[in-house]
C-alpha cells in the first residue's frame, strides 16, 4: 500500500510502499506507534508513541501541530483497515515544515 514518509532526519516528503505495521517500525525506527487522525477522510500521521521520551532533537510540523521524530501518513476505512491516503504528496509538503532542537 502506497503511504506518505515524513524523513526528518533527511528533511523529506515522498512516498513509499508499506506492507503492514513491522514495515512502520521499521521506516519510524520505533517499537510502538500511535496514529494521530488529521482529517474528516480518515488520514492519520503515525508516529513513535515513545517519540517524547528519547529526548529527540528533530522534529516536524504538520501545520501547527508539532510531531517529534518522524511520521507516516496512512488512511484508515470504516471496516478499521489501512488503505492508501487521501491527501495528496503534494498538500503534505504543502503543510510540513522541519526543525531541529539541542
Amino acid at each position: 500500500m502506497k503511504a506518505i514518509f515524513i524523513d526528518s532526519e533527511k528533511e523529506t516528503v515522498s512516498e513509499v510502499e508499506v506492507d503492514g505495521l513491522e514495515s512502520w517500525y521499521k521506516l519510524l525506527k520505533c517499537e510502538l506507534v500511535e496514529a494521530v487522525l488529521l482529517n474528516s477522510y480518515g488520514d492519520s500521521i503515525v508516529v513513535d508513541e515513545e517519540g517524547m521520551l528519547k529526548k529527540p532533537t528533530i522534529f516536524f510540523k504538520f501545520g501547527e501541530t508539532p510531531f517529534a521524530g518522524s511520521g507516516l501518513i496512512i488512511r484508515v476505512n470504516d471496516q478499521g483497515d489501512s488503505i492508501e491516503p487521501f491527501i495528496t504528496l503534494e498538500q503534505v509538503k504543502a503543510n510540513v515544515t522541519f526543525f531541529k532542537q539541542k
